[in-house]
């Protein structure tokens, strides 16, 4: 149960993460492209 909530934390970590690269680089392309 534990290494169940410990992988549960570890993904929801990950995709945060994962959502703000991916909001990053978008700004960062459109940016690009529009400048």
């Amino acid at each position: 149960m534990g290494r169940y909530t410990f992988f549960d934390k570890v993904i929801q970590r990950g995709r945060l993460y994962l959502d703000y690269i991916f909001y990053e680089f978008e700004s960062e392309l459109i940016f690009f492209m529009c400048g």
